[in-house]
């Protein structure tokens, strides 16, 4: 996953979905040059609810007691009473008949009684400690779980002027879906939609970083939205979504879509755009018309 991007004083949460049901989280932010920036407890979502009933013809769409707290988007754990557990995005909450829809099934079938909790740990970084910008500060949150072994996990942060956009969004998913796979549009939920944009995003950003550039600092974010749309396809085809699929070679189709998307992010850098390079918001002669971005693959 690409690092995230926090505006110059401003506040940002960061987190992470936690394995299993957790305790207590600690959080040590660090500079890049390793000294401590700030340190603390992250908050860990309480939400709590038992399962009723999974319906057998939409097994992602659970009947709980209460949907009360439940947020869309967010990461929670489903656990059996015989001890499996998945961990899935809520995709919708359905308030009448109290009903959370997750963008999978488990990956085993619920009971009555089984529950449902949070999985977020999130920790906000006030903006007093936002102000100097820099790449590659970290935060480490330490992990104590209810049972089990302490572990860590690390999420990456850049402190920008600017921040990049994401090139595809879930209404761009589902005007593709349904103009290309109208049969199989209405077949995903919201967060699966979510996904899928969120993807191919971040083959976009990971494509920019690989030619040598931070995608915060490119001055036209719109001028990557061709290659997200071919990124876009490339998510598609994983779940076997290609045009013309009996007619069309499909690793020959995924190379094509590949070769496209690194060609359209090449030319969206080199198509008269200024890449701040030096991060002080002035134009350098140096800094406009083409650069090199040859990715080697």
């Amino acid at each position: 996953m690409p690092a995230i991007q926090v505006l110059q004083n401003q506040s940002q949460t960061l987190s992470i979905v936690c394995n299993s049901q957790t305790s207590s989280v600690a959080v040590t932010c660090y500079k890049p040059d390793g000294s401590e920036l700030t340190s603390g407890s992250a908050t860990v979502d309480s939400t709590l609810t038992t399962v009723q009933s999974q319906q057998g013809e939409s097994p992602e769409s659970v009947h709980v007691t209460s949907v009360s707290g439940f947020v869309v988007g967010r990461p929670y754990i489903i656990e059996s009473q015989g001890g499996p557990t998945s961990i899935l995005y809520l995709s919708e909450i359905r308030t009448s008949g109290s009903l959370l829809v997750f963008d999978a099934p488990p990956a085993f079938d619920l009971a009555s009684g089984d529950t449902i909790r949070g999985a977020r740990a999130s920790f906000v970084l006030g903006s007093g400690f936002t102000g100097e910008r820099d790449l590659y500060y970290r935060a480490e949150f330490t992990v104590t779980p209810s049972s089990g072994d302490v572990y860590k996990k690390q999420t990456i942060f850049h402190v920008c002027r600017t921040q990049f956009q994401d090139p595809v969004s879930l209404d761009d998913v589902k005007r593709v879906l349904s103009f290309q796979f109208p049969s199989s549009a209405s077949a995903y939920q919201a967060g699966q939609l979510r996904e899928m944009a969120e993807r191919a995003s971040n083959m976009v950003l990971r494509q920019i970083e690989a030619s040598g550039k931070l995608p915060h600092l490119v001055s036209s974010p719109d001028a990557f939205k061709d290659a997200g749309l071919y990124a876009l396809r490339l998510v598609l085809a994983d779940d076997n979504l290609i045009p013309q699929a009996g007619t069309t070679e499909i690793v020959e189709y995924v190379q094509t879509m590949q070769k496209q998307m690194v060609e359209e992010c090449r030319t969206a850098i080199k198509a008269g755009q200024w890449y701040d390079k030096n991060d002080d918001g002035v134009v350098d002669p140096r800094e406009t018309g083409a650069f090199s971005t040859r990715v080697l693959l």
